[in-house]
């Protein structure tokens, strides 16, 4: 594993990032005070910051650092900067469907940091609900707003019940008796249930039928289902988002060799296949900054793989 200090406006992120490259030890340099020496920082600050911004359009960066922040958003709520982001964003910090369309108009980088989360998502990992409340007494845990049975909030799945709830940030204490044989719930409306509202409630009393509290005397937690301990890790996140972003594409394509092909033939056609190609089009993805994308001798076409 290799660590990195990336600075952002001179503040250092500490992210770290693995590698799958072998170590490699210093070959050849030159002197100190030699000509040359610039033009080498040059060349690999170059390469670095073409990696970095690869990586952040990627979404592996923002993604690792994401995780992180929502992670200490639920597990440091009375720290002072957690109390400044629900004061601005509600007090779900924004990451609830509600609270973020009523502070959408809002701007800075904790909006990043929501909108990070919804990329996340979008890339096929289930990455806002992997965030669950672990109930111990219930003291702290939202009954209808707190994703802590079945795996999401309890308002979302019973609108109409949480209508007529008297107290919408009721806390599993106040709605869940625990009884020898599982639980009941303890109900107050604002009127009776009736219609489909009454279909919502018998639903609700056969889901919490089922629930105990596993330790009574034990307070409230969060977890992240995605590991075994519910211990969130950068690592784990990060290895979710490389096999999503590698999804589809095998490295180990199969090629016919001809050895009457000439070694570098061999190795364009493979680069072809795998779009290594340095074309237009996806130096321009790697963020060059180039004049234009199109074939420069027509001016017509883009010079993609194809068109080369």
């Amino acid at each position: 594993m290799t660590y990195f200090h990336v600075l952002e406006n001179g503040v250092s992120l500490k992210w770290v990032v693995t590698s799958s490259t072998k170590e490699f030890s210093l070959g050849r340099g030159v002197r100190q005070g030699d000509p040359l020496s610039p033009f080498l920082f040059i060349l690999a600050a170059e390469g670095l910051n073409m990696l970095t911004k690869s990586a952040f359009e990627r979404g592996f960066f923002e993604g690792v650092e994401i995780g992180k922040w929502r992670w200490r958003f639920h597990t440091e709520p009375n720290s002072i900067w957690a109390e400044v982001i629900k004061n601005l964003y509600g007090p779900k910090g924004g990451f609830d469907v509600d609270s973020f369309h009523q502070h959408s108009s809002t701007r800075g980088t904790w909006h990043n940091v929501i909108i990070a989360g919804k990329k996340i998502d979008s890339m096929g990992i289930p990455f806002n609900k992997s965030f669950i409340k672990t109930v111990g007494n219930g003291a702290t845990t939202a009954f209808w707003e707190d994703p802590w049975i079945d795996g999401e909030c309890l308002k979302s799945k019973f609108k109409r019940l949480y209508n007529l709830e008297t107290v919408k940030d009721a806390t599993v204490q106040m709605r869940v008796i625990q009884l020898e044989n599982g639980s009941s719930g303890s109900w107050s409306w604002t009127r009776s249930p009736s219609g489909r509202a009454m279909g919502e409630l018998e639903t609700l009393n056969n889901l919490i039928k089922s629930f105990v509290f596993k330790n009574s005397e034990a307070d409230d937690s969060w977890a992240w289902n995605a590991t075994s301990n519910g211990r969130f890790t950068t690592k784990m996140l990060y290895d979710k988002i490389e096999e999503k972003r590698n999804a589809g594409i095998s490295l180990n394509l199969e090629v016919q060799r001809n050895h009457l092909v000439p070694k570098k033939i061999e190795i364009f056609i493979w680069r072809a296949r795998l779009r290594r190609l340095p074309v237009r089009v996806e130096l321009d993805k790697r963020g060059l900054d180039l004049d234009s994308v199109l074939c420069p001798l027509y001016k017509i076409d883009i010079e993609s793989v194809e068109h080369c």
